[in-house]
């Protein structure tokens, strides 16, 4: 069975092949801009794909999805970018006004963060004075974290500034353990198959990373390692 393919053709007026028009894929902070001179298209849809066309190949992108913006004067005699609503593109952008047309790659949505799931989870200590690391003596078994005690208990922490908050409290409150100073910092852990054996450090992002640090931390009734980085 022989199989045809269509070639879907752009709709560009030609009437007048002094009408062209220039993109500008913008690069960031304004560096690595490249160009690209084309017919001047019917309509926003056109112009996009024809823009996609010409400087797909530095989009780094299968399938680039892309903003158009017109450059203007603001009232501050600054160039700017302007957005274009697709509809007006025939009064908007004509081929007796801008000569150039920004093009803009869109943002790939941000993931939406997911309910907090709050509980207790449990804290458990090593202090780490280049001796290598030693989990707290007192805590044998941590799969039965309700049995360490409400000592180092805490409801689960939404953030990481949150966790150093509650595990300086923590560490200030119980008389065992040694004194926190200032200069000390904290690294998080996890027990992905809570044994002692096992342990992975939370990776240094999710100091800003909210979204990050809520799909790491243990759910309640898990167990958060904090290593105790005694400043030499």
């Amino acid at each position: 069975m022989e199989t045809t393919r269509e070639t879907k053709r752009l709709t560009i007026d030609s009437s007048n092949q002094d009408d062209v028009l220039t993109f500008v894929l913008v690069g960031e902070d304004g560096k690595d801009d490249h160009y690209a001179i084309v017919p001047f298209p019917k309509t926003y849809e056109d112009a996009k794909a024809v823009a996609t066309q010409a400087l797909g190949m530095y989009m780094h992108s299968d399938k680039p999805d892309v903003i158009l913006r017109r450059s203007l004067r603001n009232r501050k005699s600054e160039w700017v970018w302007a957005d274009i609503i697709p509809a007006h593109w025939k009064t908007t952008v004509t081929a007796s006004g801008p000569t150039e047309i920004g093009v803009f790659l869109c943002s790939p949505p941000k993931p939406m963060p997911m309910s907090f799931v709050h509980g207790p989870v449990y804290f458990i200590w090593s202090w780490d004075e280049g001796q290598g690391i030693v989990w707290d003596s007192r805590i044998t078994n941590l799969k039965q974290p309700p049995s360490i005690g409400n000592w180092n208990a805490i409801d689960r922490p939404e953030t990481y500034e949150s966790a150093v908050n509650s595990a300086r409290g923590k560490i200030t409150e119980n008389e065992r353990q040694r004194k926190l100073s200032e200069d000390d910092t904290l690294t998080f852990c996890v027990f992905p198959e809570r044994s002692f054996f096992t342990w992975i450090p939370m990776p240094p992002q999710v100091r800003e990373d909210v979204i990050l640090w809520q799909a790491l931390v243990p759910h309640p009734g898990g167990i958060l390692g904090v290593i105790i980085n005694r400043k030499v």
